[in-house]
């Protein structure tokens, strides 16, 4: 009886004390619940896919809401998700109520503004991911209350201002997460001093200055990614006496510069090693070998010196080896082939030489890229790559390779891309490689320019790889036509065949490569007409058939290439231009130059309002020049020498304020130079030479610079010197030039004088020694080679030199010229 009345008073309270706990929760839980309703009518409009509305009822327990989790004891809301919800609205202050909130997830939303002071309460909070939303404002001070706080991830957002000191203080903090933001200035002093922080990122910033070098005795730091920012100067040597657990070091695309701290290489814990597009200079150290733990090295884009140690190969984990644009030189260490877990090499860019080892292939039996372009390496392509079974991207572009194209390359059945362009590689007569490469089903890339091949292009080519891309065959003394098999390859998008001996007529087929956006036939021997089936091309992009023997007409369908950007079409025998061509609005460069083109040049010639290179010369255009091109505001060069055109030069030409070069000479065009071209403040190269113009040369402007031979054979032109003033040794000048054309029967408007190199710098770089290559050959032919013959030709070519001196003072007088003419004359005649 006494046991009962003892437990009685005991039981009472411990129900009371049970009673007024769950009252309190259901107070607490009731309070929580209004802080989540209040933010729900917050996102009310703002919740596209209307889910809050929907999942947040008050007629279940908030435990059971979406994004929603609670504690198993005191059932409070611990943790609030709401991920990828499209939520486009600021952060509600209710948010702070939820105080025993642990972990907060509100990532890739469009959150917005700044995050509310009212978030200093939650001060349970261990986790904070708001990566990418749209917050803006610098980071809050309050963050430092938050002790228990582990994991800060704020990254894709638009925070801006410094990096905060006090993130560094905070001694529970182990992940921060700061990187595609717009953080600006210097890193903290204090951010090597964090007593906990394990993760530290802050890529793609525009953080700057100096990394710092205070740092703890034994640093946590597993993790430092600094890629993409403004930092200077040197990698402190002393850091990384104190980072024993760093397993990766990221500071890619800054300005980092000096020579790698001796203490990297301590880090034996390192896996990943990004160093890439700084200035970093010196030898690469011996003691990189001591990295064992390395998986992967990105040492590109810097400016070492000397050779690639060998130690890199003690690295036996290591699967990329990155080191493009690099400046190292020498051989590629043999140690390196040793490493039989490499993926990727990429050596790309450098000045290595020497040859690859023949056992490659089964030294490297994971390789699955091998970048090795632009380089000085030689000797032969191992057979052996053939056992490399993974490799799909192969580059080796721009060596000196030689030999035979192994047909070892059709057994690499995942290879996606072959580049061995521009070395000295031979094939067989009937390009058996091709014929090898139709088991590559996934090859999107084949690349074999400048490579003296000498071979036919068979008919195989048709059966290459669907997913083909890429089919680059310039410059490899290709010869036969172009089989039709070639328009089987549908995915084409740039097929180069330019610079080769191909014959025959345009491929029809190819009109059913309806992806292609590059197509090169330049500089081969091809005839005929150019068929309608090109107009089927509507992704054309450029297209260049310059120097073959293409005749009749441009096909008017030609409109239909709205994509059309770059168009050449120079040195054939076309004959007619369909108006149809000046309804390319978007094109950047039409060259039509040196064909048999005839007619007026219509005013529809002004409607090409993007364009930005005209060339017209070497044909038989007539009629006045049309006025509609000074509608050309982005013209830089336009070219119509050469043709027919006569009457005047339009005066609204001064319009094309960004004309750099124009060249309307050998034309009948007469009247005055207009003055309004002075106005062409960017006009660097000007001739008029050969036409019937009159009146005074403007001497504004860019007409201060250019010499008498801009407006020779003009006899109505005033007088002209080169210091851009009339001058009485104007005509002493031109005579020097018509010497000079006499004599080498080149004329001062040949296509191969461009820009500063003029018929006169030619004749001045071949006196003395090269006197014979320049002069006309009939001369020396018909009379003989002679010592006297040189002599006199030698002298002409001196006077035709000193008539044409730069400052009119310099020129010899006109009587001087005809006195040194007889001499030469007695000396050749005796």
């Amino acid at each position: 009886m006494k046991m009962k009345s003892l437990l009685y008073p005991t039981l009472l309270s411990l129900l009371l004390w049970h009673v007024a706990v769950v009252s309190a929760a259901r107070l607490n839980m009731a309070s929580d619940e209004s802080a989540l309703v209040a933010m729900r009518e917050h996102f009310n409009s703002l919740d596209p896919n209307n889910v809050l509305a929907s999942n947040w009822s008050s007629s279940t327990s908030v435990c059971n809401w979406i994004g929603l989790t609670c504690g198993s004891s005191h059932r409070r809301v611990t943790a609030l998700n709401l991920s990828y919800m499209s939520l486009d609205a600021t952060i509600p202050p209710h948010l702070g109520n939820l105080s025993f909130l642990s972990r907060l997830h509100l990532p890739n939303n469009s959150f917005h503004g700044n995050l509310p002071a009212e978030l200093a309460g939650l001060r349970s909070l261990s986790i904070i991911n708001l990566r990418f939303n749209k917050f803006t404002g610098s980071i809050p001070s309050w963050f430092e209350s938050l002790r228990k706080l582990k994991h800060l991830l704020l990254a894709g957002n638009s925070f801006t201002g410094t990096v905060p000191h006090f993130l560094f203080n905070m001694s529970s903090l182990q992940s921060l997460e700061l990187l595609e933001n717009k953080f600006w200035g210097p890193l903290p002093s204090n951010i090597f001093l964090s007593p906990s922080l394990q993760y530290l990122y802050l890529t793609y910033n525009q953080i700057s200055g100096a990394i710092p070098s205070a740092i703890i005795n034994s640093s946590l730091l597993q993790v430092i990614d600094l890629d993409y920012n403004n930092l200077s100067g040197q990698l402190p040597e002393r850091i990384f006496h104190h980072l024993p657990n760093l397993k990766e070091l990221h500071v890619t695309s800054n300005t980092l510069s000096g020579e790698l701290p001796r203490s990297l290489f301590n880090c034996k814990q390192l896996q990943y090693l990004s160093l890439s597009y700084n200035t970093f200079g010196g030898n690469i150290p011996s003691s990189i070998g001591n990295l064992t733990s390395l998986n992967e090295i990105y040492l590109g884009y810097n400016n070492f010196r000397g050779a690639i140690p060998n130690e890199i190969g003690n690295l036996r984990s290591l699967e990329i080896l990155s080191l493009p644009f690099a400046n190292v030189s020498g051989y590629i260490p043999p140690s390196i082939f040793n490493i039989s877990t490499l993926r990727v090499i990429t050596v790309s860019r450098n000045h290595l030489s020497g040859s690859l080892p023949a056992s490659l292939g089964y030294m490297l039996p994971k390789l699955v890229e091998l970048y090795m372009g632009i380089n000085y390496l030689s000797g032969r392509i191992p057979s052996s790559l053939c056992n490399a079974t993974m490799l799909n991207n192969i580059d080796l572009a721009y060596n000196s390779f030689s030999g035979y194209i192994p047909d070892i390359f059709g057994s690499l059945r995942s290879l996606q891309l072959l580049n061995l362009g521009k070395n000295n590689l031979t094939s067989d007569s009937e390009l058996s490689i091709i014929n090898s490469l139709t088991n590559c089903r996934f090859l999107k890339k084949l690349i074999f320019s400048g490579n003296p091949l000498d071979s036919i292009l068979p008919i195989s080519v048709g059966n290459l790889s669907t997913s083909l891309v890429d089919l680059k065959l310039r410059g490899c003394s290709m010869r036969g036509t172009i089989p039709a098999s070639i328009g089987n390859l549908s995915s084409l998008i740039n097929l180069d065949l330019g610079t080769n001996n191909f014959v025959g007529t345009f491929p029809t087929s190819i009109g059913k490569l309806i992806k292609l956006q590059g197509f090169y036939l330049h500089d081969n021997q091809l005839e005929g007409f150019v068929p309608n089936q090109l107009c089927q091309l509507t992704s054309l992009y450029q297209f260049s058939l310059k120097r073959n023997k293409f005749s009749g007409p441009i096909p008017s369908c030609i409109s239909n290439l709205t994509s059309l950007r770059w168009l050449w079409l120079a040195s054939n025998k076309f004959n007619s231009i369909p108006s149809t061509v000046w309804k390319l609005f978007d094109l950047l460069l039409l060259d039509l130059s040196s064909n048999n083109l005839s007619g007026y040049l219509p005013l529809d010639s002004g409607n090409l309002k993007a364009i930005s290179w005209i060339y017209l010369s070497g044909n038989q255009f007539s009629g006045s020049i049309p006025r509609s091109l000074s509608n050309l505001m982005n013209l830089v060069h336009l070219t119509l020498a050469r043709n027919k055109f006569e009457g005047p030069i339009p005066e609204s030409f001064g319009r094309m304020v960004s004309l750099e070069q124009l060249d309307l000479s050998e034309n009948n065009l007469s009247g005055v130079i207009p003055k309004t071209l002075e106005a062409l403040v960017y006009l660097k190269y000007f001739n008029v030479s050969h036409n019937k113009l009159k009146g005074k040369i403007p001497d504004g402007g860019p007409f201060a610079n250019f010499s008498a031979q801009s407006f020779m054979g003009n006899k109505g032109l005033c007088e002209y010197g080169l210091e851009g003033r009339v001058s009485r040794q104007g005509d002493v000048y031109s005579y020097g030039i018509l010497l000079m054309e006499t004599f080498t029967q080149k004329k001062p408007t040949d296509e191969m004088f461009v820009g500063e190199f003029s018929i006169k710098e030619w004749v001045k770089m071949s006196c003395p020694n090269s006197l014979l290559d320049i002069v006309d050959a009939k001369l020396l032919v018909e009379e003989g080679e002679t010592d006297t013959k040189q002599d006199c030709l030698l002298s002409i070519m001196t006077l035709a030199l000193n008539c044409s001196a730069e400052s009119p003072g310099e020129r010899t007088r006109m009587k001087d010229a005809m006195n040194a003419l007889k001499k030469i004359k007695r000396l050749l005649l005796n």
